[in-house]
């Protein structure tokens, strides 16, 4: 003969399952503002410089000094591994010229700013964010 459990009993068990199951670490947004980018100036930059102190992982103002570089990266952005890769845009700041912004798809260790034409000799002020 089956036994019947009242409704709130069920959802006491369903929420005590839920609470107990372990959770893969993800990549908490906590973590990604307080994490330093590294920032590594592209073939031909001559330098990649954070406008306000420190860039951050989760978002950064840079000024590019395109020096003899023409197009492809122009910015590796890098931090320590995570578990999940962010999801990253970057795009241009301003400026009489447009340079065709971009980047590539980020990994767990980082992501690429790119440039769709030539920004040599050229200073380009680029925005990055990045999200869980």
């Amino acid at each position: 003969m089956m036994k019947m459990i009242s409704f709130a009993a069920f959802v006491a068990f369903c929420l005590l399952l839920i609470l107990t199951i372990p959770v893969p670490a993800q990549f908490p947004a906590t973590i990604v503002y307080s994490i330093t980018a590294t920032h590594t100036a592209g073939t031909g930059v001559t330098s990649v410089t954070c406008n306000v102190g420190a860039c951050q992982v989760a978002r950064g103002t840079v000024t590019i000094v395109g020096g003899t570089a023409t197009t492809g990266t122009i910015d590796a952005v890098s931090w320590p591994g995570t578990n999940t890769a962010p999801v990253c845009t970057a795009t241009q700041n301003g400026g009489s010229t447009n340079y065709g912004i971009g980047n590539s798809i980020a990994t767990t260790t980082g992501f690429n700013i790119t440039a769709a034409s030539s920004v040599s000799g050229a200073t380009v002020v680029i925005n990055y964010a990045c999200v869980k």
